[in-house]
């Protein structure tokens, strides 16, 4: 929803995630809300909770996730997700800088 969409309908990318977001375009969830999503990417937009990535490292459940496996974690720098110009265009830079860079296992 929002900026976000904005940015992948930009670069062309699929949004593999179908629900609505909240008030703001964003969702919260679960792991195993992710999971089906076995063809796509994770990315996650910095800052993450201080101890996210050995608790990750720890859990089966994330090792499990296909785009885990194969190096599909994509870490990009924030983003004011609140509409605008230049925020969409920076969303778009990053997404693609860090496709570009390549993925990893789990997030910093």
């Amino acid at each position: 929803d929002g900026l976000f969409q904005s940015a992948l309908d930009a670069l062309g990318l699929e949004n593999a995630w179908p629900h609505t977001g909240n008030y703001w375009g964003f969702s919260v969830v679960g792991l195993e809300a992710i999971a089906p999503y076995q063809d796509s990417r994770i990315v996650v937009i910095s800052p993450t909770l201080p101890g996210l990535s050995d608790t990750l490292a720890d859990s089966p459940f994330w090792t499990y996730l296909p785009p885990v496996q194969r190096n599909q974690v994509y870490q990009i720098d924030p983003v004011w997700p609140f509409g605008g110009v230049f925020p969409v265009k920076r969303l778009a830079t990053l997404l693609a800088e860090g496709l570009l860079a390549g993925g990893s296992d789990n997030v910093r």
